[in-house]
Protein backbone atom coordinates (compact mmCIF):
# COMPACT_ATOMS: atom_id res chain seq x y z
CA UNK A 1 0.00 0.00 0.00
CA UNK A 2 2.82 2.41 0.36
CA UNK A 3 3.99 2.00 -2.74
CA UNK A 4 0.43 3.01 -4.40
CA UNK A 5 0.72 6.11 -2.16
CA UNK A 6 4.11 7.04 -3.10
CA UNK A 7 3.47 6.28 -6.96
CA UNK A 8 0.01 8.63 -6.54
CA UNK A 9 2.00 11.19 -5.14
CA UNK A 10 5.30 11.19 -7.17
CA UNK A 11 2.30 11.36 -10.30
CA UNK A 12 -0.28 13.19 -9.22
CA UNK A 13 -0.90 15.48 -11.95
CA UNK A 14 -1.00 12.39 -14.82
CA UNK A 15 -3.64 10.36 -12.38
CA UNK A 16 -5.91 13.57 -12.60
CA UNK A 17 -5.11 13.63 -16.25
CA UNK A 18 -6.30 10.20 -16.87
CA UNK A 19 -9.28 10.05 -14.74
CA UNK A 20 -10.62 13.17 -16.18
CA UNK A 21 -9.77 11.82 -20.01
CA UNK A 22 -11.90 8.59 -18.84
CA UNK A 23 -15.01 10.03 -17.26
CA UNK A 24 -14.86 12.68 -20.36
CA UNK A 25 -14.59 9.71 -22.80
CA UNK A 26 -17.73 8.29 -20.60
CA UNK A 27 -19.66 11.52 -21.01
CA UNK A 28 -19.04 11.81 -24.70
CA UNK A 29 -20.77 8.20 -25.79
CA UNK A 30 -23.63 9.14 -23.20
CA UNK A 31 -24.36 12.16 -24.40
CA UNK A 32 -23.76 10.92 -28.19
CA UNK A 33 -26.12 7.82 -27.37
CA UNK A 34 -28.64 10.13 -26.23
CA UNK A 35 -28.90 12.42 -29.15
CA UNK A 36 -28.07 9.91 -31.84
CA UNK A 37 -29.71 6.70 -31.24
CA UNK A 38 -30.20 4.95 -34.04
CA UNK A 39 -27.55 5.78 -36.52
CA UNK A 40 -27.58 2.32 -37.53
CA UNK A 41 -30.62 2.54 -38.83
CA UNK A 42 -31.16 2.85 -42.67
CA UNK A 43 -31.34 6.15 -44.10
CA UNK A 44 -34.39 5.85 -45.12
CA UNK A 45 -36.35 4.81 -42.17
CA UNK A 46 -39.93 2.88 -43.09
CA UNK A 47 -40.13 4.40 -46.63
CA UNK A 48 -38.93 1.71 -48.14
CA UNK A 49 -41.66 -1.07 -46.88
CA UNK A 50 -42.96 -3.10 -49.11
CA UNK A 51 -40.29 -2.07 -51.79
CA UNK A 52 -39.37 -5.97 -52.81
CA UNK A 53 -42.81 -6.38 -53.87
CA UNK A 54 -42.74 -3.37 -56.91
CA UNK A 55 -38.99 -3.30 -57.20
CA UNK A 56 -37.94 -2.15 -60.78
CA UNK A 57 -35.38 -4.93 -62.00
CA UNK A 58 -32.18 -4.07 -63.76
CA UNK A 59 -34.53 -5.52 -66.92
CA UNK A 60 -37.15 -2.70 -66.26
CA UNK A 61 -34.61 0.24 -66.49
CA UNK A 62 -32.69 -1.57 -69.90
CA UNK A 63 -36.31 -1.69 -71.67
CA UNK A 64 -37.01 1.84 -70.46
CA UNK A 65 -33.60 3.25 -71.61
CA UNK A 66 -34.56 0.92 -75.09
CA UNK A 67 -37.90 2.35 -75.70
CA UNK A 68 -36.98 5.90 -75.17
CA UNK A 69 -33.73 4.97 -77.84
CA UNK A 70 -35.95 4.38 -80.40
CA UNK A 71 -37.51 7.73 -80.11
CA UNK A 72 -36.27 9.86 -82.93
CA UNK A 73 -34.94 12.54 -80.96
CA UNK A 74 -32.97 10.87 -78.27
CA UNK A 75 -29.33 10.19 -78.39
CA UNK A 76 -28.52 8.75 -75.04
CA UNK A 77 -30.83 7.54 -71.81
CA UNK A 78 -29.19 6.27 -68.45
CA UNK A 79 -31.61 5.23 -66.06
CA UNK A 80 -30.91 4.50 -62.57
CA UNK A 81 -33.01 3.75 -59.50
CA UNK A 82 -31.97 5.27 -55.99
CA UNK A 83 -34.45 3.97 -52.87
CA UNK A 84 -37.76 4.79 -53.82
CA UNK A 85 -36.83 7.17 -56.66
CA UNK A 86 -36.21 6.49 -60.61
CA UNK A 87 -34.03 8.56 -62.08
CA UNK A 88 -33.89 9.35 -66.08
CA UNK A 89 -31.14 11.42 -67.92
CA UNK A 90 -32.11 11.96 -71.52
CA UNK A 91 -29.94 13.43 -74.25
CA UNK A 92 -31.54 14.79 -76.75
CA UNK A 93 -30.19 15.52 -80.71
CA UNK A 94 -29.07 18.88 -81.74
CA UNK A 95 -33.02 19.30 -83.63
CA UNK A 96 -34.84 18.40 -80.92
CA UNK A 97 -37.27 21.03 -79.88
CA UNK A 98 -38.79 21.68 -76.59
CA UNK A 99 -42.14 20.82 -77.28
CA UNK A 100 -41.18 17.38 -78.19
CA UNK A 101 -39.06 16.47 -75.37
CA UNK A 102 -41.44 17.35 -72.81
CA UNK A 103 -43.49 14.34 -74.56
CA UNK A 104 -40.39 11.67 -73.57
CA UNK A 105 -41.44 11.47 -69.47
CA UNK A 106 -44.24 9.96 -70.30
CA UNK A 107 -42.92 7.06 -72.54
CA UNK A 108 -41.45 5.86 -68.96
CA UNK A 109 -44.77 5.09 -67.61
CA UNK A 110 -45.99 2.90 -70.26
CA UNK A 111 -42.96 1.06 -69.73
CA UNK A 112 -43.78 0.61 -65.50
CA UNK A 113 -46.36 -1.32 -63.84
CA UNK A 114 -49.40 0.24 -61.81
CA UNK A 115 -47.86 -0.75 -58.61
CA UNK A 116 -44.62 0.86 -59.66
CA UNK A 117 -46.37 3.95 -60.82
CA UNK A 118 -47.86 4.20 -57.31
CA UNK A 119 -44.57 3.49 -55.22
CA UNK A 120 -41.59 4.96 -56.88
CA UNK A 121 -41.12 9.01 -57.42
CA UNK A 122 -40.11 9.56 -61.41
CA UNK A 123 -36.96 12.45 -61.92
CA UNK A 124 -36.39 13.22 -65.46
CA UNK A 125 -33.68 15.25 -66.77
CA UNK A 126 -33.99 16.18 -70.16
CA UNK A 127 -30.47 17.79 -71.87
CA UNK A 128 -29.56 18.87 -75.20
CA UNK A 129 -26.21 17.45 -76.35
CA UNK A 130 -25.78 21.05 -77.61
CA UNK A 131 -28.15 24.11 -76.78
CA UNK A 132 -27.66 27.20 -78.24
CA UNK A 133 -31.17 28.72 -76.66
CA UNK A 134 -30.31 27.90 -73.32
CA UNK A 135 -33.74 26.25 -73.25
CA UNK A 136 -32.72 23.26 -72.05
CA UNK A 137 -32.36 21.63 -69.36
CA UNK A 138 -35.90 20.62 -68.54
CA UNK A 139 -36.55 18.14 -65.73
CA UNK A 140 -39.48 16.95 -65.15
CA UNK A 141 -40.89 15.19 -61.39
CA UNK A 142 -43.94 13.11 -61.09
CA UNK A 143 -44.67 11.85 -57.10
CA UNK A 144 -45.65 8.60 -56.26
CA UNK A 145 -49.38 8.12 -57.75
CA UNK A 146 -49.55 11.22 -59.48
CA UNK A 147 -51.31 11.17 -62.80
CA UNK A 148 -48.33 14.03 -64.18
CA UNK A 149 -45.19 15.29 -64.64
CA UNK A 150 -44.80 18.57 -63.62
CA UNK A 151 -41.80 20.55 -65.57
CA UNK A 152 -39.23 23.12 -64.67
CA UNK A 153 -40.63 26.62 -65.68
CA UNK A 154 -40.08 27.29 -69.43
CA UNK A 155 -36.91 29.55 -69.95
Amino acid sequence: MEKVKKFLKKNKSTVIVVICCLILTILIFTVKLTFFPNEAKAIYGNRLDGIKSVKIKSSDLEQIESTLKEQEGIKKVDAITSGKILNVIITLKKETDRDTAKQYPEKILEELEDDQKDFYDIQVLIEKEDDEDKVFPIIAYRHEGDNEFSFTKDR
